[in-house]
């Protein structure tokens, strides 16, 4: 589901919204709460963090940009076919 909802991502925007989701166990914790608790009693990264962090990280990348590549593989790329 995730791959089909980041669709046109590139690696630098699903490091973003890994790392987005990733905060959020955290997020709402406030700052002397977290310095004295333990690893283990943060929450696991949930799905549900990934579909929030969608809303927050789009994709960096306009697939109507791809044309010039596609032009370009096509006149000097490798065909394996």
């Amino acid at each position: 589901d995730i791959v089909e909802k980041t669709d046109g991502y590139v690696g630098s925007d699903m490091f973003s919204l890994a790392q987005t989701a990733a905060m959020m166990p955290i997020d709402h914790l406030n700052p002397d709460e977290f310095l004295t608790m333990n690893v283990d009693e943060v929450r696991p990264v949930s799905y549900d963090d990934f579909l929030k962090a969608l809303t927050q990280v789009p994709s960096s990348f306009d697939k109507s940009q791809l044309g010039p590549y596609i032009e370009w593989n096509r006149k000097y790329g490798t065909n394996f076919n």
